[in-house]
């Protein structure tokens, strides 16, 4: 996914291979194209709220919050 933005869910913690770095370890990654065409899903159904709510909630839906 190089040069593709992103919205990632995941925890810090330290991988096996690193034990003494603390990385993110990413257990969901879901493109900003998506979230952009969910975000605008849900304005054309007409229950959205502003552009911003919008896309936070298409984000949280993606993630699977």
């Amino acid at each position: 996914m190089v040069g593709v933005s992103v919205s990632v869910i995941g925890r810090m913690a330290k991988p096996l291979s690193s034990p003494r770095v603390t990385k993110l370890i990413a257990e969901k990654l879901v493109p900003h194209e998506a979230i952009a065409k969910r975000s605008c899903e849900i304005y054309e159904w007409g229950r959205g709220g502003s552009a911003e709510d919008n896309w936070f909630r298409a984000e949280r839906e993606l993630l699977g919050f």
